[in-house]
């Protein structure tokens, strides 16, 4: 109760305009702005601008509370605060800001490719009847283009420098298109 009647005493002398006292409130409640500022994550602001932040709800808070209230000044500062930092979420999280944020090219070129090629409707026998003539196609290959095209299938840079494997390769996907349309 003891707090309580200090924080009215000070509460009132901010009202006048009183900066000491405005600065002695704060500095009794900066080790709750501290602790409520950890509670957040905020990657885009400052220690010192979120310390600020609460120094306004501060100010705010004298100029709401009601004297005669019979809710405490710490806790009607801290639903403040807890209100405060959640619009604050908010406002960080719109969607409307989210070109703010960075983002891969990777990512915006595989979000395209999913988007524009494949397809949600994708039949499963399609599927099917696509692999089977595959393999159809794949059985025409010679042994040194099988051999050249697998090798290729799993990124082995060093197997395709020689041209004449380049020429295989080139026969092998040639022969596979034919046999495939």
């Amino acid at each position: 109760m003891e707090n309580q009647k200090q924080d009215l005493c000070l509460i009132q002398k901010c009202r006048e305009h009183n900066d000491e006292a405005f600065t002695t409130l704060a500095l009794k409640y900066q080790p709750l702005m501290i602790s409520k500022i950890k509670c957040y994550h905020f990657p885009l602001m400052d220690f010192d601008d979120l310390l600020q932040e609460c120094r306004i709800i501060l100010y705010q808070a004298v100029q709401r509370y009601k004297l005669d209230s019979r809710i405490k000044f710490s806790s009607f500062y801290m639903y403040l605060l807890k209100h405060h930092f959640c619009e604050l979420i908010r406002y960080y999280n719109a969607h409307k800001r989210k070109g703010e944020t960075l983002i891969s090219t990777d990512r915006v070129h595989n979000d395209y490719i999913m988007e524009n090629i494949y397809s949600d409707s994708l039949n499963p026998e399609q599927v099917v009847e696509v692999r089977e003539r595959f393999e159809c196609a794949y059985d025409v290959l010679s042994k040194s283009e099988k051999e050249v095209f697998y090798q290729n299938q799993i990124n082995n840079p060093d197997f395709i420098q020689d041209k004449r494997v380049k020429r295989i390769l080139y026969r092998a996907k040639y022969k596979i298109r034919k046999q495939m349309k």
